[in-house]
């Protein structure tokens, strides 16, 4: 991890030169001249003073993988799946050591804090000036370049519920030249950016992509059935809610016939675009008015929407 600082356009070599500058100067302040310095309290002051220029050369910005918005959807390996959940596991289990935290500045700042309020008792003025110079001093230690321990938890949801979808997708067909033979399984994570530039995953996806042999017909004019995953919260927390996009060449044939499915228990919504757009879509969803819990997808219930997917494209294919 390479150190991004707050403020100023410097190299990490001079910020720390011109902080030691300043330490140096305000400990300089400190020593006497002369006689005992008649105001004491003034050096003290000045000594603070100059310990404030380091606050704003050391500002170093918190470390984090949260991603930065920009998305990406790209098609991945099934390894891919693999390599992602496993990493998402490490992450979590990870432990951010408490020198790394925002704990330890808390805790420290409590006690400087109580501990100041004593010495102010016992050591008068020059107690509390002391302790507040040991304070600047170590505030960026305490408070800058701390680790944001962050993963993407709702993947790491969405990656357990597609689990059954790839299991039932990686199924061998009933039969050879079935409709499941010859259509191709591609998972899509939507990548983000962090602050680093390196790719982060945040969505998942999976694409049943058609048979590139295809022959010509209303199967023609299929680009892909994708399963897609949403959370809804339930009564103990979010539960997944999943739903089949069947995605056409415009509103023709294959359109109208994926737009006059019929499955119990299930809502089939057509594209209400209006026009003549390149691409449209059919939506296959479990109906959350059927049932009490209508909007939780149970595995049984994403086999189920497998199954009916399946059949859509059995009656569609040559």
């Amino acid at each position: 991890m390479k150190a991004r600082f707050k403020y100023f356009n410097l190299s990490t070599k001079i910020r720390f030169c011109g902080a030691f500058f300043f330490y140096a100067l305000a400990a300089f302040s400190r020593l006497p001249l002369g006689k005992p310095p008649a105001v004491p309290a003034l050096f003290s002051l000045g000594g603070l003073v100059l310990l404030g220029p380091p606050l704003w050369l050391l500002a170093a910005q918190n470390f984090s993988s949260r991603s930065t918005g920009k998305e990406d959807w790209q098609n991945v390996s099934m390894k891919e799946v693999d390599r992602l959940a496993s990493r998402i596991r490490k992450v979590r289990q990870a432990r951010i050591p408490p020198w790394y935290g925002v704990h330890l500045g808390i805790i420290t700042t409590l006690l400087g804090g109580f501990t100041l309020i004593v010495a102010g008792g016992l050591a008068g003025t020059e107690g509390i000036f002391l302790l507040t110079a040991l304070y600047l001093i170590f505030f960026p230690w305490l408070w800058f370049a701390r680790i944001n321990k962050w993963y993407p938890q709702d993947l790491a949801r969405k990656l357990n519920t597609f689990a059954p979808v790839l299991n039932c997708l990686l199924e061998t067909p009933d039969k050879k030249g079935g409709p499941w033979d010859g259509f191709k399984i591609r998972p899509m994570f939507r990548f983000d950016k962090d602050q680093d530039g390196r790719k982060i995953p945040e969505d998942i996806r999976v694409m049943l992509g058609p048979p590139q042999n295809r022959a010509l017909g209303v199967l023609a004019e299929l680009v892909g059935v994708q399963f897609q995953l949403s959370f809804n919260q339930g009564p103990n927390g979010k539960v997944p809610y999943m739903y089949a996009v069947f995605i056409t060449m415009g509103k023709g044939t294959l359109w109208q016939r994926l737009g006059a499915m019929n499955y119990p228990g299930y809502v089939v919504e057509k594209d209400s675009s209006t026009g003549e757009g390149e691409y449209s879509a059919v939506v296959l969803r479990l109906n959350t008015k059927s049932r009490s819990d209508g909007y939780h997808s149970r595995e049984e219930d994403i086999r189920t929407l497998i199954g009916h997917v399946k059949d859509a494209l059995g009656k569609i294919s040559p």
